[in-house]
């Protein structure tokens, strides 16, 4: 698989995720740049982050044109990935997205969005508020022209994060996984601050030595954060999709050749035989007229109401087939 099929196929993940872990739902979309042409981004046509596949990604250019002939419709704000990508070289993806746990910090200008748990350190210590209407006038809130995604870009500055003002948030980073990361765990942060401040008292926010140190020697491929993608990925049904992350730096030989994983069901599916008991390396012996099939409904983690998923157990050898999201 090469570089841009990897990228790719990422991207299709990472809004699977999103939408999954209800960052985005019908709205809201993230890019990634080009690993080759730094002019240019990945991003998918206008379509719901749920709904997308390899073929409904397109190319786009630092004016949010694409580059190739394009038909279908795409995203009236694509621009916010345009104008950040232009002013921010070192920014390798950008999520934008209208999570309704950060909306309120972008109005009420008393109490400013802040850190205050250890996986909400990668927002940053400083989020500011974006608000279109103090260089633009009355519009439609939406950013759907360059000059006001500049705006926007000036606005993040050298930030991870900038609130919008009665709209939702940009988020940028260095990595996809990481712009995936801190976008799943901004809204989480929030949570806890507002209910932080309903108990009342003093909220004591992350140091900036605390912040320091949870990022220190990030990488987007450490088996920590591997394994948040991982898990996001298989939740969201797409873990098949999955590629081998390089192996840490120290990994021996033999364990980088080791099988990869990554496409298995979630840990937490479980089926069983009609005799309760799992297969044992005896009973995998068994000729295949003497195996029993039962279907066992799985649960997937806690999330909202939905179907159960089915999976094929035979006893001996289990075929599990992760929903597709």
């Amino acid at each position: 698989m090469s570089a841009i099929d990897t990228v790719m196929q990422d991207l299709v993940i990472a809004n699977r995720i999103l939408a999954r872990e209800e960052v985005a739902d019908a709205y809201g979309h993230v890019s990634v740049r080009h690993p080759d042409n730094p002019k240019h981004f990945f991003i998918s046509r206008s379509l719901a982050p749920e709904l997308i596949e390899r073929d409904d990604i397109v190319e786009l250019d630092l004016e949010g044109n694409p580059v190739r002939e394009e038909k279908r419709a795409l995203y009236l704000e694509r621009f916010i990935h345009a104008g950040i990508f232009q002013q921010r070289p070192d920014v390798m993806a950008v999520v934008h997205a209208h999570a309704e746990d950060i909306l309120p910090f972008g109005i009420a200008k008393a109490t400013k969005l802040r850190p205050v748990i250890h996986s909400g350190s990668f927002i940053g210590s400083s989020v500011p508020v974006w608000d279109i209407a103090d260089k633009f006038g009355d519009t439609n809130v939406l950013v759907t022209n360059m000059p006001q995604a500049r705006d926007l870009a000036k606005c993040l500055g050298r930030n991870n994060v900038a609130l919008m003002r009665g709209h939702g948030f940009a988020a940028a980073a260095r990595s996809l996984i990481e712009v995936v990361r801190m976008s799943v765990y901004l809204p989480r942060n929030a949570r806890a601050q507002m209910r932080a401040k309903q108990l009342g008292g003093r909220i004591k926010y992350l140091s900036q030595g605390e912040i320091d140190a949870r990022n220190r020697g990030y990488s987007p491929y450490s088996t920590e954060t591997w394994r948040a993608w991982e898990y996001w990925a298989t939740k969201a049904g797409c873990s098949h999709m999955l590629s081998r992350p390089p192996p840490p730096m120290g990994t021996s030989a033999a364990a980088a050749a080791a099988p990869n994983h990554s496409s298995r069901s979630s840990a937490a599916l479980r089926s069983s035989s009609l005799s309760g008991s799992g297969s044992s390396p005896a009973s995998s012996a068994a000729p295949p007229s003497t195996r029993r099939t039962m279907l066992v409904p799985i649960a997937i983690a806690p999330s909202p109401p939905r179907n159960p998923v089915w999976v094929k157990d035979p006893g001996i050898s289990r075929n599990c087939y992760p929903p597709i999201g």
